[in-house]
């Protein structure tokens, strides 16, 4: 006669259920973060940037998208010159304020980031571990 064995299994839609939940709290309270975080930088860009006219002050706009489950937060100066301000040229002395303000935003975002994580995590599941911290710098590019 040959082996047999039983195993039933329980709770696999409560399991299914909860990780679902577990993603959107996750997306909506991420979301949440990131604008802070959006508006943070923009804040302080704003207060840092070398003042002459206004109009490079002013350029500096946020956004925030939710695509699925990627959250994606955007700080940028949109005044024609304001690489030359924050990278310098030739002829003129880099005076960082996104990046610098970016970099400050960063470590408080991951925090909360962190918590939404564990405080969400469903239960009987144990404690999420979290390693890595995300990129070491926020990214940099010209449009």
């Amino acid at each position: 006669m040959p082996n047999r064995l039983r195993l039933k299994i329980t709770g696999v839609d409560e399991l299914r259920h909860a990780i679902t939940r577990y993603g959107a709290a996750l997306v909506s309270e991420a979301g949440d973060a990131v604008a802070a975080a959006v508006e943070d930088t923009i804040r302080e860009a704003r207060a840092a940037v070398p003042v002459v006219t206004g109009e490079l002050q002013r350029s500096i706009r946020g956004t925030v998208r939710t695509d699925g489950y990627a959250i994606t937060g955007r700080v940028r100066a949109g005044a024609e010159y304001a690489h030359v301000v924050e990278f310098g040229s030739e002829r003129a002395t880099a005076k960082p304020y996104l990046m610098a303000a970016a970099i400050a935003n960063r470590r408080e975002l991951n925090a909360r980031l962190r918590a939404n994580v564990i405080a969400n995590a469903p239960e009987g599941l144990g404690t999420p571990r979290i390693t890595g911290e995300g990129p070491s710098t926020p990214q940099a590019g010209i449009d």
